[in-house]
C-alpha cells in the first residue's frame, strides 16, 4: 500500500456501470433523503443495511464491504454510496440495485472517507500505513498517496495515523487530522492535490467539525489536551482554543444553525459542550439529572434534519455504569439561557425502549422530515424506530 501501482492491483470490478439499472428497484427517487445506511459491524464479511425512513421499509443488505465499516459517503448524484472499512476496503455501491460495483483496498487499517465538492475524488484516511489515498470516484483508480508524518507538539518526529478526514466544499479543500503528530493538513481537492497549509493544534486528534453553514470555521478535537481548536479556513488561521470536558468525542456533533449553537459529547463524562457559533465562545454545559456524570460519557448526538422541524436533540451515554442511557435536550430552553439539567426534558434508560437487558444505545438520528427517530441498540443487534412527533414520550414504532 505504499504506492498507487500496488493499490491499483487490488481493484475489483463486480459489475460494469453500463449494465446497471437506470432507476431504483426498491425505492423512489423522491425518497432519497429518507435513506439511512446502517453499518452492521459484526457481519463476517461486513454488511450495510439500507432503510427507507419515509416508509420504514428494510430495503435489504449489501454484504462484502469489509470489516467494521467506519464511514459512508453519498455521491451528490444520488446514485452512488461509498464506504470504507477498518481493514482498508473502499467500496463503490449502486443505490439503485443495492450492490457493490467496484472495490479497492487502500490500507491495512483505515478510518476516514471524504468526497470532493464536485463528487470527482475520494480521499481515504489510513491508520496503517500512515497515509491518505486519493481516488477517482468513478473508477476507484488511485491517483495519489500522501504519507502522514510530522513533528508533534512535544517536538518529536513521528509517523501518524490519519484520524478524521473532511471535505470542505465551499473552499474546495480536504482537511485531515494526523492523530499522533497533532497536526491538521489542508489539501486541495484537485490535481496535484497539494498540501496548502498545516497547523499543529494538540495531542491525539480525532474529529473535524464545521461550525457554520459555509464550513468556514472548523473545530479540531484533541482528546488528550481536551480542547477544540477552531480554524478560520478562509483566513487560514487559528482563531480560538476552547477547553472541553474529559476526552471530547463530538462525532458529527449537532449543529443548530437556527439558534446558533453547536453541541458535542465527551467520552470521559456525560457533560455536553455547547458553543455559540456566532461568537465562537462557550455558551454553557448540559448534563442529565439522576446520574453521576463523572462515571462516563457518550459518543453521539442527533443531527438536526434539513427540514429543521424538531424540538429536541438526543444524546447518548455509553461508558460506565449508565451505559444504555439517552437524554433529551430542548433546543429552545438553551436559547432562553437554560443549561445544566434545566435544558434536559427527559432521561431515558434501556428499559424505556423495551429492551430486556442493558447495552450500548447509540447514534440517534432523525428522519429527513423529523417524523421518526432511529436508534442503534448496538449490543442487542437491533434498530429501534421511535415516533419523534411525540417526544419526550417514548412511542416505539418498529
Amino acid at each position: 500500500f505504499l504506492n498507487e501501482t500496488y493499490i491499483n492491483k487490488t481493484l475489483k470490478i463486480f459489475v460494469k456501470e453500463e449494465n446497471l439499472p437506470n432507476k431504483p428497484a426498491k425505492w423512489n427517487l423522491e425518497d432519497f433523503y429518507y435513506l439511512v445506511t446502517v453499518i452492521q459491524r459484526e457481519y463476517p464479511t461486513g454488511a450495510l443495511k439500507i432503510i427507507n425512513l419515509k416508509t420504514l421499509e428494510d430495503l435489504g443488505n449489501i454484504v462484502g464491504v469489509g470489516d467494521k465499516v467506519h464511514v459512508v459517503e453519498y455521491h451528490p448524484n444520488k446514485r452512488w454510496l461509498y464506504s470504507i472499512s477498518r481493514d482498508g476496503y473502499v467500496s463503490k455501491i449502486d443505490l439503485y440495485s443495492l450492490q457493490i460495483v467496484r472495490q479497492i483496498r487502500v490500507g491495512i487499517d483505515s478510518r476516514g472517507l471524504a468526497l470532493s465538492y464536485d463528487g470527482k475524488y475520494l480521499l481515504a484516511g489510513n491508520y496503517e500505513p500512515a497515509s491518505v489515498v486519493i481516488l477517482d470516484s468513478e473508477t476507484l483508480i488511485p491517483l495519489k498517496v500522501i504519507f502522514a508524518a510530522g513533528v508533534d507538539p512535544d517536538g518529536n518526529s513521528v509517523r501518524s495515523r490519519v484520524a478524521n478526514v473532511y471535505g470542505i466544499n465551499k473552499y474546495q479543500l480536504f482537511a485531515i487530522n494526523l492523530k499522533e503528530a497533532g497536526q491538521v493538513w489542508f489539501i486541495e481537492q484537485k490535481p496535484p492535490f497539494k498540501v496548502v497549509k498545516t497547523f499543529t493544534v494538540g495531542r491525539i486528534l480525532h474529529e473535524l467539525n464545521a461550525l457554520d453553514k459555509d464550513e468556514r470555521y472548523i473545530a479540531v478535537t484533541s482528546q488528550v489536551d481536551n480542547t477544540y481548536t477552531i480554524i478560520d479556513v478562509e483566513k487560514m488561521e487559528i482563531v480560538k482554543v476552547i477547553k472541553t470536558p474529559k476526552k471530547p468525542h463530538p462525532g458529527p456533533g449537532t449543529l443548530d444553525l437556527k439558534y446558533g449553537f453547536w453541541y458535542a459529547n465527551s467520552i470521559g463524562e456525560a457533560n455536553i459542550t455547547v458553543i455559540n457559533i456566532n461568537t465562537l465562545e462557550i455558551a454553557g454545559y448540559i448534563w442529565p439529572n439522576g446520574i453521576d456524570i463523572k462515571k462516563g460519557g457518550g459518543l453521539f448526538s442527533s443531527p438536526i434534519p434539513p427540514t429543521d422541524n424538531v424540538k429536541y436533540i438526543i444524546f447518548d451515554v455509553v461508558f460506565g455504569p449508565y451505559n444504555g442511557t439517552l437524554f433529551i435536550v430542548d433546543r429552545e430552553a438553551v436559547v432562553n439561557g437554560k443549561f445544566g439539567t434545566e435544558a434536559v426534558v427527559k432521561v431515558i434508560s434501556w428499559k424505556d425502549l423495551g429492551l430486556q437487558k442493558p447495552g450500548r444505545i447509540v447514534h440517534p438520528e432523525y428522519s429527513y422530515d423529523g417524523k421518526y427517530l432511529i436508534i442503534s441498540a448496538w449490543d442487542l443487534h437491533k434498530i429501534i424506530i421511535l415516533d419523534a412527533t411525540v417526544l419526550p414520550e417514548i412511542k416505539i414504532l418498529k
